[in-house]
């Protein structure tokens, strides 16, 4: 004989009349069921002159809880995983991919004359010596290249575009003028992102470029002035894209662009007012928030190749 707590806690026999939850019911009749099956039995039994295909689901449904998909972290813009999000990979694209279209959306907003020949601006000039037609091979043809025997591990394919720019060590990276450094940056991006996204990266380039151009004679070195920094054009003048002709006496220096003639070692000094003002003051349609990213993500891998002491400091809109 069961106690009387057991009693109590035995379960009671649902009655033929209990609407407890009975959630499923019909649009045709009264009735009311516990699943959708039932529901689905009833009409095809009951109401034959009805299409099961449109039979309701039923008032109050019960639903599965899904389970809580955890929020993707993106990395952080000075990562090295950046454009692996999912946003912005793709590639790999050739570096001179777009230029001209976007050299002349630039100098339009600068309200410089754009009726240029292109292929004469210093940036593209080092830019072109990083195209898939001037090195050795496609990076995507390398990958498939890699690894063809069965059962051999595939490696990274090595881009050979840049195997210049590596054979350059230590202090010599110093050699190398901003518009080198420049499409440097851009080559190693290009191997990374999608044709939209490098576009954007293309056009912010520029008119950093731009701006360091306007800004960078006259701007003021802090104290105190760090090892490397190239003092002047002697530093640089044999390596830039007028190193010969300066040489002869042919060009006159005070019109020599400052990203031919110096490094990249003052960039990052740059920063502030290239987001606050120059991007701002012509209009560039790049969000802001790209354009942080982008110059966190630019600065951080100008310091991690040794090109410059300055580590990025920055103030915002």
């Amino acid at each position: 004989m069961s106690s009387p707590t057991a009693r109590k806690l035995k379960r009671k026999r649902r009655g033929k009349d209990s609407q407890d939850g009975r959630d499923f019911k019909c649009q045709y009749c009264p009735k009311a069921y516990l699943s959708h099956p039932a529901l689905y039995s009833h009409i095809k039994n009951k109401h034959p002159d009805k299409e099961l295909s449109s039979a309701p689901t039923g008032e109050g449904k019960r639903k599965r809880k899904s389970k809580k998909k955890s929020a993707r972290i993106p990395p952080p813009p000075e990562s090295e995983d950046f454009f692996k999000n999912p946003e912005l990979a793709g590639g790999p694209i050739d570096p001179i991919y777009g230029f001209e279209e976007s050299l002349i959306y630039v100098f339009t907003q600068l309200s410089k004359d754009t009726d240029i020949e292109f292929s004469t601006y210093p940036l593209y000039k080092s830019l072109q010596k990083l195209s898939f037609d001037k090195t050795p091979g496609n990076p995507e043809e390398d990958k498939q290249e890699s690894g063809k025997e069965e059962g051999e591990k595939k490696q990274p394919a090595k881009d050979p575009g840049l195997s210049t720019y590596e054979a350059l060590k230590d202090e010599k990276h110093n050699y190398l003028n901003c518009d080198d450094i420049f499409a440097v940056y851009l080559r190693h991006v290009s191997q990374k992102v999608n044709e939209s996204s490098y576009k954007v990266i293309l056009i912010y380039i520029i008119c950093y470029r731009e701006c360091v151009n306007q800004i960078g004679p006259t701007f003021e070195e802090p104290e105190p002035e760090p090892e490397g920094i190239a003092s002047g054009a002697e530093d640089t003048i044999n390596t830039s894209n007028n190193g010969d002709a300066l040489n002869n006496g042919e060009i006159d220096y005070s019109q020599i662009e400052f990203c031919s003639v110096n490094n990249a070692q003052m960039i990052p000094q740059f920063t502030n007012y290239f987001l606050t003002d120059f991007l701002i003051n012509h209009q560039i349609s790049i969000e802001n928030e790209v354009a942080i990213n982008l110059t966190r993500n630019f600065c951080r891998w100008l310091y991690d190749q040794d090109l410059t002491e300055f580590t990025l400091r920055m103030c915002t809109p």
